[in-house]
């Protein structure tokens, strides 16, 4: 976190500008907002998700001025129509209103000078805590710091409109706004479109042969994970729910990660499977436990939605794991084969599975896979410091892990409970996870770094290109 000016950035619009629009809300946001409204009272959970970065200078003045930087966050507002949407209960139901385009100014408010991290850290998080409630517009905020090295921008947005790839591809567009230049291509798609197209395509998957796989795959998801508990994992919380905590760091480096995934491809697999099974792996080393139930997030933007900002996320359940002895390859094809019913399972609503299996289905542990490096912009994110950004996490017992393929390697973001037995797991676990993968690509690779040490405390937690997600109750991407 750098030290310097801070100021705060809102969105602004008429009040009278807002209009009803009656195309059905995407399933994620909306049983978000129902977990919200749900969850009791006016507190609100911060759910945000979002990215920090350098922003470019100014031709004429050598820095990115206040002026240059509220036209650019408008335009941003302009190009993202989920930005200017909003849902609401009321007593006749869910209501979707949006603005219309150039409706939308930022606004700046200077706070003041900062000359320590800590202190600047805080009082973002802070103001992107408060300002990102899903109920109210705006959700989407941000902040800058101008420092003698530059300014660099933060954002955050609540999660009902983002996933990893909109955190990701934000950079690229708020700093070629923000410079004045145009953006190439067509516009992106709306988010607000998408909804309806998923609504009758969840009609039909209800009815059809998906949605009989997705009860069956849930069904053995929910015999392994009876009364909340997980097999692979330590119960050692005291009389008080613990608190999350975050570690991160780098597993491979870019050379070593080329050959874990050609390792993966040559057993039969993929990237995918291929990190999923040394997950895996990993966990029977740690645990001995060699059925782990999982959630898979699995991103499957087609090429329509590839450039528009929304939540395109679903699950699917999956039992992670090793028998003692085994091989790579045979734990990267038994993942790819359990994978083949993915794409059909995830867009089953997870709420419909549940109504069906007549219990809820606790996500405890979650893996996320995504490969970056061919988003627009990419190559460029280590010049531009570009660092993805998530909200502290309030579920005290859900393991979560994020593996993200960038163009500097394969790198690891995770929370877990701050309790002793969850940091011994998780240590051992990173150890194991980092000599599985290693094992696969090569028996020496010179360009894997030690992993930091897991942070005591919980904190802004920022990886380069380490993405985040929370648990939609609703699936479809």
């Amino acid at each position: 976190m750098p030290s310097g000016r801070l100021t705060l950035w809102r969105p602004r619009s008429p009040y009278g500008a807002w209009s009803r629009d009656v195309r059905t809300p995407a399933a994620n946001p909306r049983q978000h907002l129902r977990d919200v409204i749900d969850h009791g009272g006016t507190a609100h959970r911060p759910a945000w998700l979002g990215a920090s970065f350098l922003l470019p200078a100014s031709q004429r003045t050598g820095r990115a001025g206040r002026p240059e930087i509220g036209a650019g966050l408008a335009q941003w507002f302009d190009r993202h129509e989920s930005l200017r949407s909003l849902l609401r209960y009321d007593g006749a139901g869910l209501r979707l209103r949006t603005l219309p385009p150039r409706s939308v100014t930022v606004e700046p408010e200077v706070v003041g000078e900062f000359g320590g991290s800590g202190a600047v850290r805080r009082r973002i998080e802070d103001f992107f805590d408060a300002a990102t409630d899903p109920r109210t517009w705006p959700y989407t905020v941000f902040a800058t710091v101008e420092g003698p090295d530059g300014c660099r921008l933060f954002f955050a947005g609540d999660h009902s409109v983002l996933d990893c790839y909109s955190m990701a591809s934000a950079a690229r567009e708020i700093r070629a706004l923000v410079a004045g230049r145009t953006l190439p291509g067509p516009p992106p798609a709306s988010y607000l479109d998408y909804g309806p197209q998923e609504h009758s395509h969840g009609a039909e998957a209800v009815r059809g042969a998906a949605y009989q796989a997705a009860v069956s795959a849930w069904k053995e998801y929910a015999a392994l994970t009876r009364d909340g508990c997980h097999p692979a994992f330590p119960e050692d919380a005291g009389p008080e729910p613990p608190r999350q905590v975050s570690g991160h760091g780098r597993l491979l480096g870019p050379s070593a990660a080329a050959r874990f995934a050609e390792a993966a491809r040559g057993a039969g697999g993929s990237s995918f499977s291929g990190a999923l099974a040394a997950v895996g792996t990993a966990l029977t080393q740690v645990t001995g436990v060699s059925e782990a139930p999982a959630a898979v997030l699995m991103h499957t933007r087609s090429e329509r939605w590839r450039g528009c900002l929304g939540w395109f996320t679903g699950l699917h359940p999956l039992t992670l794991g090793s028998a003692r002895g085994s091989s790579f390859g045979s734990a990267v094809r038994g993942v790819h084969a359990s994978l083949r019913t993915a794409p059909q399972v995830a867009r089953v609503p997870l709420p419909h599975v549940e109504a069906a299996l007549g219990l809820p289905l606790p996500l405890r542990f979650v893996v996320s896979y995504v490969d970056l490096r061919r988003l627009p912009g990419a190559a460029d994110w280590p010049a531009w410091e570009n660092r993805l950004l998530r909200s502290r996490a309030p579920d005290a017992d859900e393991f979560y892990v994020w593996l993200t393929r960038t163009h500097e390697g394969l790198h690891l973001s995770c929370r877990f409970p701050a309790t002793p037995g969850w940091r011994r797991t998780l240590a051992a676990f990173r150890d194991a996870l980092t000599a599985a993968l290693s094992a696969a690509a090569t028996p020496d690779i010179p360009d894997v770094p030690d992993l930091p040490e897991v942070p005591a405390v919980p904190s802004l937690a920022s990886v380069p290109t380490a993405p985040s997600a929370s648990r939609p109750s609703e699936v479809t991407q």
